[in-house]
């Protein structure tokens, strides 16, 4: 385990914490690639995430109605990309740092990054998904929070909101 970091109870802050704690580990060489592998695999046992819980997204680039369910864009629509801040925050799980350019959106946490897909939910909200093959299907629903662009994603009871800088 990483120095000095705890687990959140949940499984997407598990999820988002194993991927952090990996990285630390990988950067200070504390661990050789097999007891990572064993620590990163005990982690997720422990907190029972399964890839079957993840989305799966199609590679549509225009949604042709409503009731036909949500419509993914691969890569990200550069308009709804347009209307995201460039940095956010979150007291439990760190900070986002949001890149477009070279056809592709990327949320960069730092220790990890991914490119992400944009999605227009039935409900009229906006998500972005991370589409990357180890950091596959967080789903982030754009908000807005005490007057601040926001990025809220859930797990179950929890909710992690993080906040534009």
């Amino acid at each position: 385990m990483a120095p000095n970091q705890e687990a959140p109870p949940t499984i997407v802050g598990a999820g988002l914490w194993i991927m952090r704690a990996a990285a630390s580990i990988i950067r200070s060489n504390t661990l050789s690639h097999s007891g990572l592998d064993d620590e990163v695999l005990s982690l997720a046992r422990s907190h029972r995430y399964r890839r079957s819980q993840r989305p799966v997204l199609s590679r549509r680039h225009s949604c042709p109605g409503a009731s036909k369910g949500p419509c993914e864009a691969v890569p990200a629509s550069p308009d709804l990309v347009a209307k995201l801040a460039r940095r956010y925050s979150s007291p439990a799980l760190g900070d986002i740092a949001v890149a477009a350019g070279a056809g592709a959106t990327t949320f960069d946490f730092g220790e990890w990054k991914s490119r992400v897909a944009s999605r227009k939910n039935d409900d009229g909200t906006i998500s972005f998904l991370t589409i990357d093959p180890t950091n596959m299907g967080f789903e982030f629903v754009v908000a807005d929070r005490s007057g601040k662009r926001a990025l809220v994603i859930r797990d179950g009871q929890h909710e992690y909101v993080f906040t534009e800088r």
